[in-house]
């Protein structure tokens, strides 16, 4: 019987793994993009779609930390605006800075770098995800008290 899947080898794995994180990197960016267009134009320090430059490989390093600072910047202005709480804002900026900074010491320490680079950016992309939750959630409830005082 002719196996049509082959068990890849050395190499083939880590094609593998390099292609998995490609596609999660993806999903990351698609995240931080949702993020910045989720606020309110006059609050954004960046342009949604500037965070796809990411992908440029080398240039990705420099324009990491460009988008966590205007990340912090956004979430900020948007929460004062909207008199929105935000919780362990700094706390989430310094992930973002320890991503950032890890994936750079990564290219000269490899895997050594790269998991706690991976396991910081996880975390703040988890962050990142729940204020955008936040900032729709609250666009949402004033959309419906405007909304509602409108109809009476």
């Amino acid at each position: 019987m002719l196996l049509l899947i082959a068990i890849p080898g050395g190499g083939e794995w880590i094609i593998l793994l390099r292609l998995l994180e490609f596609i999660v990197f993806i999903f990351y960016i698609n995240t931080l993009h949702k993020t910045f267009n989720a606020m309110s134009i006059e609050n954004r320090k960046m342009n949604p779609a500037a965070v796809w430059w990411l992908l440029v490989p080398l240039f990705q390093y420099i324009w990491h930390f460009i988008v966590v600072n205007n990340m912090r910047e956004s979430i900020k202005e948007e929460a004062q605006s909207n008199n929105i709480l935000v919780n362990q804002q700094l706390s989430t900026y310094a992930l973002g800075l320890a991503t950032c900074v890890l994936s750079c010491i990564s290219i000269i320490f490899g895997i050594f770098a790269e998991v706690p680079a991976l396991i910081c950016g996880i975390i703040y992309w988890s962050k990142i995800a729940s204020y955008k939750n936040q900032i729709l959630r609250h666009h949402v409830d004033s959309t419906s008290v405007s909304s509602e005082s409108m109809s009476y």
